[in-house]
C-alpha cells in the first residue's frame, strides 16, 4: 500500500515539474521595439505569446512611445521593464496579468505561492506544486485559494469636432429640347422659354353710351333696357414667350356674352277727356250763395297699346389676343406683374332683339346684317404668378376692358360695352 503511494506521488511530481517546464510563460524570449507606443507592445506580446494580459486602453500614457529590447529574458522581466517605464506594474491574479500603477502595488502576501515575492532582474516564481518528502507516512494536503478581484473601468470620452458638409447645387428639373425649340432656334432655359397656357375668364359687363345730348324719353327707355351682367364668361389659350422680366403672348378664345333685355312702352291712339267732380263746396256772400266744383279730367284713349320685351340676348365671339406682361416685383416664387392687351373680336352666335328706333316698335333681331362683323377691345390688369414647379405656373389676373367700336350698327344710340373681369389659368413651360 505505502509502496503504491510512492509510486502515485512520484508519477504527479513528475507530471507537474513536466507541465511546468512547458509553460510559454517561463520560457526565455528575445524581443525588439524601436519607438512604438505602449498599448502596440503590449497587444504584440499578447498574441505572440499567448498571455493574459488586461489594462486600460484609453489611458493615454499607453499612446507614448518607447525603445526597448531584450535578449533570453522571461516574459516577467520584459513586462516590468517596459512597465516600468511609464512607472507602471502588473499583478498576477493565477495565470492572468493586471496592469496597474505602481502607487496602487498591492503588498505581496507570503501565504500565496502563486504571487511574485520580488520585482527585479532575477524574479523567484513560487511553483504552484509542492514536493513531498520521502516519507512512509500518508501525508494529506488541505488548501483553500480564494481569489476576488474586481475590475472598474469607467471611460467617458468626449470628441468636439467641425465638420463642414458641402451640399451638391439643387438641379432644377427641365425638360429636354422640343421640336419648337429646334425649329425656332431658340434655347429653352429656366427664365427665357416658351410657355403653353390656358385660362377661364368670369365677366362682368355693361354698355356705356357715348351721346351727350339730353334723351327724348323713348330712347332714356332704350338706354335702361340692359343692364348690368355677370352671367359673362371666356375660355382660351395662349403661347407665351419669357424673356427677363417681360413676357409677350398669343391666343385665341371663347367668349359668351348673357345680357337681359327688359323694354316697355304704351301706345294709345285718338281719346277724349272725361270730366269727374270730386267733390264740392259753396260760400255766402252778401246773402248769395257761390257754388265751387272740384274736378278732375282723365283722357280715355280710343286705342291702347302696351309692348313689353324681356329676355336674355346672348352673343358669342371668337376672339384673338396679343398682349405683353412686365413683372413689377418678385420672390419666394410668386411674382406680381402688370399686363395689357388688345382683342379682336368676330361674332359666332347672335341670339338677341334690339331697338333701332326711337318708337321701340318693332323689335329688331340681330343677326350678321345688323351687327358689325369685327369688334375691338383693349385692356389692362394685374396679375399675380404663382410657381407650382420648374415646369407650371398658376396665376390670377383681375382688368378692365373697353370695346372702342359699336356692336349693332343701326342702333339710335351710339353705345360701347366696357367691363370687368377676373382670370385664372397656368402656364406649362416646353
Amino acid at each position: 500500500m505505502v509502496t503504491c503511494f510512492r509510486v502515485i506521488t512520484f508519477v504527479f511530481i513528475l507530471f507537474a515539474v513536466n507541465a511546468t517546464a512547458q509553460n510559454p510563460i517561463e520560457n526565455k524570449i528575445s524581443v525588439q521595439f524601436i519607438n512604438e507606443p505602449v498599448g502596440s507592445v503590449l497587444h504584440t506580446i499578447i498574441v505572440e505569446h499567448s498571455i493574459n494580459l488586461t489594462y486600460n486602453a484609453s489611458d493615454p500614457v499607453f499612446n507614448q512611445k518607447i525603445t526597448y529590447a531584450a535578449q533570453d529574458k522571461s516574459i516577467y522581466n520584459i513586462l516590468s521593464e517596459i512597465l516600468s517605464q511609464i512607472h507602471f506594474t502588473y499583478e498576477k491574479v493565477g495565470n492572468h496579468f493586471v496592469v496597474v500603477p505602481k502607487t496602487k502595488i498591492s503588498p505581496v502576501k507570503k501565504d500565496n505561492p502563486a504571487e511574485i515575492t520580488e520585482i527585479s532582474d532575477d524574479i523567484s516564481i513560487q511553483e504552484d506544486y509542492t514536493i513531498l518528502p520521502n516519507t512512509q507516512e500518508t501525508v494529506f494536503i488541505r488548501d483553500t485559494i480564494i481569489i476576488r478581484d474586481t475590475i472598474i473601468v469607467t471611460e467617458e470620452r468626449i470628441v468636439h469636432d467641425t465638420v463642414f458638409v458641402e451640399r451638391p447645387p439643387v438641379r432644377e428639373v427641365t425638360r429636354p429640347r422640343s421640336i419648337l425649340s429646334d425649329l425656332l432656334g431658340i434655347e429653352v432655359t429656366a427664365r427665357d422659354r416658351w410657355a403653353l397656357g390656358i385660362s377661364y375668364t368670369q365677366m362682368l359687363t355693361q354698355y356705356t353710351v357715348l351721346d351727350n345730348l339730353p334723351l327724348t324719353p323713348e330712347l332714356e327707355r332704350v338706354k335702361e333696357a340692359e343692364s348690368l351682367s355677370l352671367r359673362n364668361m371666356g375660355l382660351g389659350v395662349s403661347l407665351q414667350y419669357n424673356t427677363g422680366n417681360f413676357s409677350i403672348s398669343g391666343g385665341l378664345g371663347v367668349n359668351s356674352y348673357a345680357n337681359r333685355f327688359s323694354y316697355s312702352e304704351l301706345f294709345t291712339t285718338g281719346g277724349f277727356h272725361e270730366i269727374d267732380t270730386l267733390d264740392f263746396f259753396y260760400t255766402l256772400v252778401q246773402g248769395d250763395t257761390l257754388w265751387t266744383y272740384i274736378t278732375d279730367s282723365l283722357w280715355i284713349p280710343l286705342d291702347s297699346r302696351e309692348i313689353l320685351y324681356d329676355r336674355i340676348n346672348r352673343f358669342g365671339f371668337l376672339e384673338g389676343t396679343v398682349s405683353a406682361s412686365y413683372v413689377i416685383n418678385s420672390g419666394m416664387g410668386v411674382s406680381w406683374y402688370a399686363r395689357g392687351g388688345f382683342h379682336v373680336s368676330t361674332p359666332l352666335w347672335l341670339r338677341a332683339q334690339s331697338v333701332e328706333n326711337s318708337e321701340g316698335f318693332p323689335p329688331v333681331q340681330l343677326d350678321n346684317g345688323n351687327f358689325n362683323s369685327w369688334v375691338y377691345a383693349w385692356s389692362a390688369g394685374l396679375g399675380l404668378r404663382i410657381r407650382l414647379n420648374s415646369l407650371s405656373d398658376v396665376f390670377v389676373e383681375s382688368w378692365y376692358r373697353r370695346y372702342i367700336n359699336t356692336w349693332n350698327l343701326n342702333h339710335p344710340l351710339d353705345r360701347r360695352m366696357q367691363g370687368v373681369g377676373l382670370r385664372i389659368g397656368m402656364l406649362y413651360y416646353l
